[in-house]
C-alpha cells in the first residue's frame, strides 16, 4: 500500500523532521544514533552534466575546495554534497534507490499518517519509530513542543507586516498578557483557598 500523506488539521503523528526542532528531536538524542548513521551512510546520486543542462531536474549539488589564489584543487576527496528537497518532486513509487527513499521520507514525514509499505525495511522502520511523537517521553515531547513554538514564533517575526497589522498583533499580544495575568491570579486564589479553607461569611 502506498503511503498516505495526511493533509487534515488534526494532530500530526510524526515530527516535521525538516524543522530544526524536529531534526534535533530525532537525530540529537543518543538512542537514535543508529538512525543518524543510516542517514549518513546513504549514497548521494550523481547527475550527468554532459548535455550542458547542469541544473535541470537536479536536487543534489556537489562542491569541493580550491586554493583561493592559485585556484588549485588541493584534494578532490574533500567535498560537500547539498540536497535540495524542495527540488525533489518524485512520488514514492518512482524512488528506485535507498537515497531517493530517504529524501522522500525526510520531505514528507511531518505530513504522513502511517508508514508506507514500500519502506518496510529495518532502517526506515527505525526512522519512523524515532519520528513518532507518541513514542516520546513526556520530557522529550515537552521539549519538542517548546522548540517548535520558539521556531514558529521566530519564523513569523521575519515576515514583514504593515503598521495596521503590527498594531493589531500588539493588541492581541496585550490581551494574551492580561489573560495570563488573570489566570495567574485565579490560580493563586485557588491555592489560598486550598491552604486556608473557604472564607466564613457573616450571616445575613
Amino acid at each position: 500500500m502506498t503511503g498516505k500523506i495526511d493533509t487534515r488539521t488534526s494532530a500530526q503523528r510524526y515530527v516535521d523532521i525538516l524543522t530544526e526542532a524536529g531534526f534535533k528531536a530525532v537525530f540529537g538524542v543518543e538512542k537514535n544514533k543508529d538512525v543518524l548513521v543510516g542517514l549518513l551512510n546513504t549514497g548521494v546520486p550523481k547527475f550527468d552534466r554532459s548535455d550542458g543542462t547542469v541544473w535541470k531536474d537536479r536536487y543534489v549539488s556537489e562542491y569541493t575546495f580550491r586554493e583561493k589564489i592559485s585556484h588549485e584543487v588541493v584534494d578532490e576527496t574533500i567535498f560537500l554534497n547539498f540536497v535540495e528537497l524542495d527540488r525533489f518532486d518524485k512520488e514514492l513509487g518512482e524512488c528506485g534507490s535507498m537515497s531517493e527513499k530517504w529524501f522522500y521520507s525526510l520531505k514528507h514525514m511531518g505530513r504522513m499518517d502511517r508508514m508506507p509499505e514500500e519502506l518496510r525495511v529495518k532502517v526506515f522502520e527505525r526512522l519512523f519509530e524515532a519520528c513518532e511523537i507518541a513514542r516520546f517521553t513526556p520530557e522529550e515531547k515537552l521539549e519538542y513542543e517548546h522548540d517548535m513554538i520558539t521556531e514558529r514564533d521566530y519564523t513569523i517575526s521575519l515576515i514583514p507586516i504593515g503598521p495596521k497589522a503590527l498594531k493589531k498583533a500588539k493588541q492581541k499580544a496585550g490581551l494574551k498578557v492580561k489573560l495570563k495575568a488573570w489566570q495567574r491570579d485565579l490560580w493563586k486564589a485557588k491555592q489560598e483557598v486550598r491552604q486556608k479553607g473557604l472564607p466564613k461569611w457573616p450571616a445575613p
